[in-house]
């Protein structure tokens, strides 16, 4: 009896535990952001625009489109830098390499797009280096508008656009909606699997454990 309680209780621990992450991961990878409202888009964009300087270097009107064609749904942001051999920042001298300078904005921007829900999916700095002058391809997952708006805004990316801007030379970006594949379903099976592999291992452990006592 003693035997079947333990092993119900390790048995409702794991498929609680396997709930809990299949949920969490659909929230943050689905995203858990409904499309962006009226308000909501004119609140951002009125955010962004009163930034002083405008450090982000945002084009608003760009920016306005891309928040009128808000679907919902998760995109992709594929990104071109092309790198200064030394950083120019517009209020000091650095002695400060571009990728150097790169690296520092890239340290708050992994915080801030994990703050989200985001996080790029391919790096590289090998790609068209030599045949088109570019230093790194960058692809980037957001699970939805919403989520880079926040970024956008966010004081934090404020502040470390000036590194950014010191690194680049030269900027290409596209934003697309597309399937990532393998899908994400996968990755749930597979976890799923592995889950109920220890949960069944914990069990036999137990049993074998209560036998030999």
């Amino acid at each position: 009896m003693k035997l079947k309680m333990s092993v119900l209780r390790s048995l409702k621990w794991h498929i609680g535990l396997l709930i809990l992450i299949t949920l969490l991961t659909a929230w943050v990878y689905q995203g858990a952001d409904s499309k962006l409202s009226q308000s909501d888009s004119q609140y951002f964009l009125d955010e962004i625009t009163a930034q002083i300087g405008n450090p982000g270097k945002h084009n608003i009107q760009e920016l306005a489109g891309f928040v009128a064609s808000d679907s919902g749904k998760p995109f992709y942001t594929v990104n071109l830098y092309g790198f200064h051999k030394t950083a120019q920042y517009s209020t000091k001298e650095s002695s400060l390499s571009g990728e150097g300078a790169f690296s520092l904005f890239s340290d708050v921007m992994l915080k801030l797009m994990a703050k989200q829900g985001a996080h790029p999916i391919f790096s590289s700095t090998k790609i068209m280096q030599s045949q088109h002058g570019w230093d790194r391809l960058v692809i980037v997952r957001y699970p939805s508008r919403r989520a880079l708006l926040e970024i956008f805004s966010d004081p934090k990316f404020i502040e470390a656009s000036a590194d950014k801007w010191a690194a680049i030379e030269k900027h290409q970006r596209f934003t697309v909606e597309a399937v990532h594949l393998p899908d994400l379903k996968i990755i749930w099976f597979l976890s799923s699997l592995i889950i109920v592999f220890l949960a069944v291992l914990k069990i036999r452990t137990q049993s074998s454990d209560n036998r030999a006592t």
